[in-house]
């Protein structure tokens, strides 16, 4: 008796705790795997056996052990029977519940979707071939369900060679992916498909990681409009009568000059160390509607940045876009530079997957905002490999050029005056730019250029140089160095 109600405990404490997914028609073989393991554990999956032997009819002269063998046989039956109709979902079970015997229900199911399961079977060739890996599902995923199919195909006794395998699942990479599938394909090492799984891991997961480092930032920064700064003949005058002035809701102020709060712009340090570092034209309004901002590039060899794709010349982007990522600004369009010098060393431009790109040319490149504000880009690199044409952003940052980035949007700003604008797009951020129309003569007579290329020499000396023929001189104020 202790024997047969510790095996009864045994037995409730694997109902409690052995719990299948419910079979609804799919995936049969699975389910009948699991079944099978949990009838052999509870040490009744012999009733299912079909080899397994009728006992006799139990009569009045039955001996004590044969009377107790039917009892036992009637009680595994009926937990059989219970286990595997409480693993049917509730259409299966109002299906089989009308049959008393396990099995009778066992034999039932696998007649029934065996027959399904070889219909099936014949389409999984066609399903291996026409697998196709997307964007929106990680690869590794994808690997694994590519797996599963050639497991599927063993079964059915069709072996796929592993280098078919690791070629299948280089081919059915997401398009996303093109550049990374173009180095293995150039790679002579033969993979395995251990090997190729952990390639294809690493990058993924340095995939991930990037998109997360680059990432647009959403903190807020404080963003003063060119309409809010005074011109030269109109100096905002402070009045200490006047209670809005006062020093004591300095808190609540906003510095026209820095953007920060809790001083007024004629008491801003940041604007004392700009006069004493710095010394600029006697101009009170230096950015005009019509103003330029040139940004200059240092001479590098081999320069990085961002962008990951190659491409052809049918899916360049004729727009400019603001890199967080690159050191250099980059164009693809020989159209776009005012002036061009065709590159006489082998400098390259490495790309965010570390594949390098020629670089042909150096030259200037002037970019009109929507707002009036010109961009003016030295030493620009001409890379027609390149898909986008990039503004780098740690080059106008180190120039002075405050951007600010909220709400999906971009604004640069160039001491509290506004300078242009972008909008998210892509991952990326677009700038709002006119049409680029090239006009080289204005890069040649701008009197800012010559200011550029003469050591920042002073204007009267520039004026004086033209008047005596030395040199074209166009005057034009509006353009700043930074």
């Amino acid at each position: 008796m202790g024997s047969e109600s510790e095996m009864a405990t045994f037995k409730m404490m694997n109902q409690d705790f052995v719990k299948l997914d419910r079979f609804d028609g799919t995936n049969f073989t699975r389910w009948k795997d699991k079944l099978m393991f949990l009838l052999t554990a509870l040490k009744i999956a012999y009733v299912l056996d079909p080899n397994l032997s009728k006992l006799p009819e139990p009569t009045d002269n039955d001996s004590d052990q044969l009377k107790a063998e039917h009892k036992k046989r009637e009680e595994d039956e009926v937990v059989c029977r219970g286990h595997i109709l409480n693993t049917l979902s509730d259409r299966l079970y109002d299906l089989f519940t009308s049959m008393k015997s396990p099995k009778e229900i066992w034999e039932a199911l696998e007649f029934k979707y065996k027959t399904e399961k070889q219909g099936a079977d014949k389409f999984l060739i066609m399903k291996y071939f026409e697998f196709a890996m997307v964007d929106n599902i990680s690869v590794m995923d994808q690997v694994h369900e590519l797996q599963v199919l050639v497991n599927k195909l063993k079964d059915l006794k069709v072996i796929v060679a592993e280098n078919l395998q690791v070629g299948a699942i280089i081919a059915k990479l997401p398009p996303s992916w093109n550049d990374y599938r173009k180095k293995l394909m150039h790679t002579t090492e033969d993979f395995t498909i251990e090997q190729i799984q952990k390639h294809l891991r690493i990058e993924e997961e340095t995939r991930i990681r990037d998109k997360k480092m680059f990432a647009p930032s959403s903190s807020k920064v404080n963003y003063v409009d060119s309409n809010n700064l005074s011109g030269g003949g109109n100096k905002r005058k402070f009045s200490d009568n006047n209670p809005s002035n006062n020093s004591n809701n300095k808190q609540y102020k906003t510095c026209y000059n820095c953007g920060k709060k809790g001083h007024f712009k004629r008491e801003c340090r940041n604007k004392k160390k700009q006069k004493k570092d710095h010394k600029v034209p006697n101009k009170a309004n230096m950015i005009e509607e019509n103003s330029d901002i040139v940004a200059m590039v240092s001479n590098l060899h081999i320069s990085v940045v961002s962008e990951l794709n190659m491409a052809d010349a049918k899916s360049k982007s004729p727009d400019w876009w603001y890199d967080t990522g690159a050191t250099v600004h980059v164009c693809n369009n020989k159209s776009h530079f005012k002036s061009l010098e065709v590159a006489t060393v082998g400098q390259q431009v490495q790309m965010g997957n570390y594949d390098t790109a020629k670089v042909e040319g150096k030259g200037t490149v002037e970019l009109q905002f929507t707002s009036g504000k010109k961009l003016i880009l030295i030493n620009v690199l001409y890379v027609p490999e390149i898909r986008k044409n990039l503004v780098s952003a740690n080059l106008l940052c180190k120039k002075g050029v405050k951007a600010v980035i909220e709400s999906d949007n971009l604004i640069l700003s160039k001491g509290g005056v506004f300078v242009g604008k972008g909008y998210s797009c892509d991952g990326m951020y677009k700038l709002s730019i006119n049409k680029i129309i090239t006009n080289s003569a204005y890069m040649v007579e701008s009197s800012s250029l010559w200011h550029y290329r003469l050591a920042h020499l002073n204007y009267r000396s520039l004026k004086f140089m033209s008047k005596h023929g030395l040199i074209s001189y166009k005057d034009d104020h509006s353009v700043i160095l930074i």
